[in-house]
């Protein structure tokens, strides 16, 4: 006999608004660029791209992703990946990461035909990049 009386399963919870706070870059600290773009090419299939002039290697994984190669030293630590999440504005980002016990590695910067970056350390340690991406101009 079936139960006539059993109540309907709840309704699924609607998706949350996508954030303004996108995660878009990760980079990948190494000693040797070309020996990282070349496992990552074996690894992944990713086509990493040299940047001689930035001293810089970089890959676009997906249309929303991409990682970068820099090499080890000033902020960048071996062992320590850092993930880039996108902000509209990095100063007052960066002042509001401060001000809730972050601490500033690399101060907001522009990088010519880019965009504007900053990187901290939150309370437990991580670095975390912040991104504004260049403003088109027409």
């Amino acid at each position: 006999m079936a139960d006539h009386d059993a109540t309907p399963a709840p309704a699924p919870a609607p998706a949350p608004a996508p954030s303004v706070h996108q995660i878009v870059h990760v980079e990948i600290p190494c000693d040797d660029q070309e020996a990282a773009a070349a496992f990552y090419a074996a690894m992944f299939g990713w086509n990493v791209v040299m940047l001689p002039e930035m001293e810089y290697a970089a890959a676009n994984t997906s249309e929303q992703m991409r990682v970068g190669f820099p090499k080890i030293g000033g902020p960048y630590e071996r062992g320590q990946v850092v993930v880039h999440v996108t902000t509209p504005n990095v100063e007052a980002t960066l002042a509001e990461a401060v001000n809730l016990g972050a601490a500033t590695v690399f101060e907001p910067m522009t990088i010519p035909g880019v965009g504007d970056v900053a990187i901290f350390r939150d309370p437990s340690g991580n670095p975390i990049g912040l991104y504004t991406p260049r403003r088109e101009t027409t």
